[in-house]
């Protein structure tokens, strides 16, 4: 029976805290007929929690392929084809700053102090407080 080849040197060209987008870039490397292996997606798959204590979920390639490797991520991270996520919340559309009349503004998906005081004395939070607009540009807070 014949045993699947595994390289014996294997470098880590990239480091992920989500197995998914571990797996895309798997994927894209593999089309450019590199071999790449995962590794930690399993255990943090499990538990998300334990991604910073592994280190993250690793791609990993053999020591001959690293610099076509790395050449093929940064291409893929310079085009965009697969975004980051931010965590700022989203611009809102046809809305303006009253203080200094910017568009860089953002909507506040949760009242942050009604969230707090929901989950302090009621257990759950409580969702259905007006939510307030942030501008980016000179820091006014106002609700619409």
């Amino acid at each position: 029976m014949k045993k699947p080849h595994i390289a014996k040197h294997l470098v880590t060209v990239k480091t992920f805290t989500e197995p998914t987008i571990a797996y895309i870039y798997q994927g894209k490397l593999k089309t450019k007929k590199i071999k790449s292996y995962i590794k930690n997606s399993e255990i943090i798959t499990m538990n998300p929690l334990y991604s910073n204590a592994y280190g993250g979920v690793k791609s990993q390639v053999n020591e001959t392929d690293v610099a076509k490797a790395r050449q093929i991520i940064s291409k893929i991270e310079d085009k965009g084809k697969i975004r980051k996520t931010s965590m700022l919340p989203r611009k809102t559309a046809n809305k303006k700053c009253p203080n200094c009349n910017s568009t860089n503004i953002s909507k506040e998906k949760i009242s942050k102090s009604a969230f707090a005081l929901g989950i302090l004395f009621l257990g759950f939070p409580l969702l259905f407080f007006q939510k307030k607009y942030h501008c980016f540009k000179c820091k006014y807070e106002w609700k619409n």
